[in-house]
């Protein structure tokens, strides 16, 4: 074993500040982790491309909150907030699989119009997703307003705590289903389609908004401006004459696929 004298300078120099100061394995811990976190690629708030063939179609196996440092007075049972996510994901693609650092920013929820996105009652359902187990990777309140200018409607709030919980990168029991960011935007025009292919047997309405489709034969709705932040969700599936009414509420349908899961 060797001793002081014999060791390396380096190891002589580490020694000593580890005598001269307790807390130096903890900001050596700190840099490493400093470290490891600038090698994951990063991931903007709306992008979700594979970093090796900039694909879209990537399958998230596991999602990790990564919180700030606690801030002095803070008691040792404060939750301290979620900086960045790292997010296991495999590409379908290409194969790749990986990490992604997802940033967390600490918007106020205001939009470039004015218009407040996160109200009180969007957090609270929120929340109440978050106790059903549900998490994922959210869209910023600018995304949400975007998708109602262009759907040209008013989402709910139930399905705006969606989007605000899980919209860019939806929980991994939605794996294989469309119902992310990035495939929203065409949803109403493939619903469409479908029903045009079986014979049109009934017509959406022209608020109806289209928030799911699985496979290309079956897709999910709910009627925006029914004087309801929780409206009732609707099913069609490929061949049936009509919708089936799937859920009274938004909220209870997607708690109900958290518990099948």
């Amino acid at each position: 074993m060797s001793t002081p004298l014999t060791q390396s300078p380096v190891l002589q120099l580490s020694a000593v500040f580890r005598a001269a100061y307790p807390c130096y394995d903890v900001l050596v811990r700190y840099k490493q982790v400093r470290r490891y976190a600038r090698r994951l690629p990063a991931v903007a708030d709306n992008d979700t491309q594979c970093p090796e063939c900039f694909g879209g179609d990537l399958k998230v196996v596991s999602i990790r909150d990564l919180r700030g440092p606690r801030r002095k007075g803070e008691t040792a049972s404060a939750e301290r907030p979620v900086v960045a996510r790292k997010v296991e994901v495999v590409c379908r693609r290409c194969k790749w699989s990986g990490f992604l650092l997802q940033r967390v920013g600490h918007a106020s929820g205001n939009t470039a119009s004015g218009r407040r996105i996160v109200t009180d009652r969007v957090a609270a359902f929120v929340e109440q997703y978050k106790a059903a187990g549900l998490n994922g990777t959210p869209c910023r309140p600018a995304d949400v307003e975007a998708l109602e200018a262009e759907a040209g409607v008013h989402l709910p709030a139930a399905y705006r705590a969606y989007l605000l919980l899980m919209g860019l990168i939806p929980d991994p029991l939605f794996t294989g289903t469309d119902c992310s960011l990035h495939h929203l935007h065409g949803l109403r025009e493939a619903a469409d389609e479908l029903l045009a292919e079986n014979g049109r047997p009934f017509e959406l309405p022209p608020v109806a908004f289209v928030f799911l489709m699985h496979q290309g034969y079956q897709f999910m709705y709910f009627v925006c401006g029914e004087a309801t932040d929780d409206p009732p969700v609707y099913h069609y599936m490929e061949g049936e004459p009509v919708a089936v009414r799937k859920a009274e509420r938004f909220s209870e349908w997607l708690e109900s696929c958290a518990k099948e899961a």
